[in-house]
């Protein structure tokens, strides 16, 4: 019932598709243009597995969700920005975070993007073996703030 008021609208589908493009897009070419080398993109995509493509895409879908969610908390539902709903759009943001990370499955697509943030070379090696976790964690987060954005709509519209 939540669900059908929210995409009942085209504003939110277009929302959808936009943010799911988008983040899909991210995922797959943010390893190419921080690559060290130039990468071919007809490569670098053959080298994927359909496993890789299938958490690509439930990433961008879980993600791009939970924005149009937020974004309808906002405009429809004149949720103000309190501690609660900080921290749970903080969860979202992490989730995000995370994802970004756990898409990155090669040492040199993860070397740059933990050289920005100042994470050691350590640091990434230990990310890369236990990168399922992280990818785990970041799913988990995610759903959280789905789950959390989707009782704060149930409450407040009554649906």
């Amino acid at each position: 019932m939540i669900l059908k008021n929210i995409f009942s609208k085209k504003f939110y589908w277009l929302i959808f598709v936009l943010f799911f493009a988008f983040f899909l897009t991210l995922f797959l070419f943010l390893p190419i243009l921080l690559g060290k080398e130039p990468m071919d993109i007809k490569t670098y995509l053959s080298a994927l597995t359909f496993k890789d493509y299938l958490i690509y895409l439930i990433l961008s879908i879980l993600i791009a969700f939970n924005l149009v969610l937020l974004i309808y908390q906002k405009r429809e539902l004149k949720i103000a920005i309190l501690p609660e709903v900080a921290f749970k759009s903080g969860t979202g943001i992490l989730g995000i975070f995370s994802g970004i990370l756990a898409t990155a499955f090669c040492l040199s697509c993860l070397a740059p993007i933990f050289a920005l943030l100042g994470l050691s070379f350590g640091t990434m090696l230990i990310f890369l073996k236990y990168k399922f976790y992280f990818l785990l964690i970041a799913i988990i987060l995610i759903f959280l703030s789905i789950y959390f954005s989707l009782q704060r709509i149930k409450r407040k519209c009554n649906c």
